[in-house]
């Protein structure tokens, strides 16, 4: 990721970090609820992403590794 692409990304992280602020501000103050099904769907989309972002981040790391360029082995 270029730096562009890490300070596009933390931009994009402030952001949810200021809603999800906000949506338990909402919470604690008794002006949101959400059905508990939908509260359910909700989690199990979130592991789904969590685990999509840990295969993303495994294979970023592994950029930082390159043995060899194509059948040519490195060395």
């Amino acid at each position: 990721m270029t730096q562009g692409g890490f300070e596009a990304a933390l931009e994009g992280l402030q952001a949810v970090r200021g809603r999800t602020q906000w949506i338990n501000q909402q919470v604690s103050a008794g002006k949101l609820a959400l059905d508990p099904e939908v509260a359910e769907k909700a989690a199990k989309r979130v592991e789904e992403e969590i685990q999509e972002l840990a295969v993303l981040m495994r294979d970023a790391r592994q950029l930082g590794r390159v043995t060899g360029l194509g059948t040519y082995p490195d060395g």
